[in-house]
């Protein structure tokens, strides 16, 4: 009977190494993906068996506790806070950097032709002088008419490109969610099994769907027990 325990131990050996063999080549497969994150196998005692002799036991080799990724939850959390705020300000820069090349140098040309027209025509002598009078009304109205031109043509075009890019983030988050909901359940069939078994691999998945609503709207998270995660938008969940 020793013999065939003996046997025991030197499979579950077998098996708790080639699990950890099979999860490096795994991370070798994944090298290039940008959302993989490295895992590695826990091994762990197996239970203990009773000997004829009560007072001792034996034990029966070894086990795969579990397959953890290489991962610091603290650190995603922070990282996306911080994304979120990053994607408020980055979308904030590229509206501003519109807006000035609407204002550019050509309508700051005009506007100082503008006040330096009016500038001629406060000297002396410059209200009796056809000529400046002439030049200050030229520059009155290339003024009025560049800033008719852009508040009702390119300002007006750009709300509308905002207001479109609005409707298509819109869309974007709620296809995520979509997304995110479908992981969770996928994960929770798969780990439901138990024997160990972990959805990694969907994890990063919805890792990197996570990373990229934190850029879009500033969500807030948390694993439950059943190992889903649930996200709000200012302590309204969109995922429960």
């Amino acid at each position: 009977m020793s013999g065939f325990g003996g046997l025991y131990i030197s499979i579950s050996g077998i098996y708790a190494n080639k699990k950890a063999l099979d999860t490096v080549s795994h991370n070798v497969a994944n090298v290039n993906n940008p959302n993989y994150v490295r895992q590695s196998v826990i091994h762990a005692e197996s239970s203990y068996h009773k000997t004829v002799d009560v007072r001792f036991q034996k034990g029966i080799g070894v086990d795969v506790q579990q397959i953890r990724q290489i991962r610091d939850e603290f650190l995603d959390v922070k990282l996306r806070r911080e994304m979120a705020t990053f994607g408020y300000y980055n979308a904030k820069a590229e509206i501003l950097g519109e807006v000035e090349m609407i204002f550019d140098s050509n309508f700051q040309d005009i506007m100082d032709n503008f006040w330096k027209g009016w500038e001629e025509l406060s000297k002396a002598d410059g209200a009796d002088s056809l000529t400046i009078r002439a030049l200050l009304h030229e520059n009155a109205v290339a003024f009025v008419t560049t800033a008719n031109h852009i508040s009702s043509v390119q300002l007006d075009s750009l709300q509308f490109s905002l207001n479109k890019k609005m409707l298509n983030r819109a869309e974007e988050v709620n296809n995520i969610l979509k997304d995110i909901v479908g992981l969770n359940d996928k994960m929770k069939v798969i780990e439901g099994y138990g024997n160990h078994i972990t959805a990694n691999d969907y994890k990063d998945e919805r890792n990197a769907l996570l990373d990229r609503l934190s850029q879009l709207i500033p969500i807030a998270y948390y694993e439950n027990s059943y190992g889903e995660v649930v996200v709000s938008l200012h302590g309204r969940d969109l995922i429960n």
